[in-house]
């Protein structure tokens, strides 16, 4: 194996209460010196990353909303799948049940994921449930960090047999199991 891209989780991997760890950024740019590609792949919102990451142009590439949205440094985001069910954001909101949602991802408290999963049966939507420590992330079947990596090495003419991964949670196991090398991160204290 050439080792020629990196994919970082972003929140208990790379970040400790939601700040990058500066001797991280230090190691990308690195990396980057040396040739190899380094993308973070997070669950989190586009925005909301940028708001939390200021050196986030410092990455070649940013997989957001668990595989749903790609970015490239320096230029605009598109995304990988289809906005996210105006019909399912209504109704959660009839049944009273608080959610975020970005571009394509809908995101609750892992609490509600018994009610989530009763209203997309019933509106009968090909979305999965995917979670994430003590929240749930609801995309198009078959999104995930490993399918929005894969876009984002095709477009550097990349393969995932020439990444690594390096993730925490749940919501990794795909991109780890697809990469050549995937390591799970220690558990660290989310405080």
């Amino acid at each position: 194996m050439q080792l020629c891209a990196v994919a970082l989780d972003y929140d208990g991997t790379i970040a400790r209460d939601g700040r990058a760890d500066p001797l991280v950024l230090e190691a990308v740019r690195e990396a980057q010196a040396r040739g190899i590609v380094v993308i973070v792949a997070t669950g989190r919102i586009l925005a909301e990353l940028q708001s939390v990451l200021p050196e986030h142009e410092l990455f070649d590439a940013i997989v957001a909303e668990n595989g749903a949205v790609l970015k490239h440094s320096q230029t605009r985001s598109r995304r990988l799948t289809h906005s996210a069910s105006q019909e399912l954001l209504d109704e959660l909101v009839t049944r009273e049940i608080a959610v975020t949602s970005g571009e394509c991802i809908i995101e609750a408290d892992a609490a509600d994921a018994p009610t989530i999963l009763e209203a997309i049966r019933e509106l009968e939507l090909p979305l999965v449930l995917q979670f994430n420590h003590s929240r749930v992330m609801i995309l198009p079947q078959g999104v995930n960090k490993a399918s929005g990596l894969r876009e984002a090495l095709h477009s550097f003419r990349l393969s995932l047999h020439n990444c690594i991964g390096i993730a925490d949670a749940e919501n990794d196991c795909a991109m780890l199991e697809a990469c050549e090398i995937g390591e799970q991160a220690a558990a660290r204290d989310r405080g």
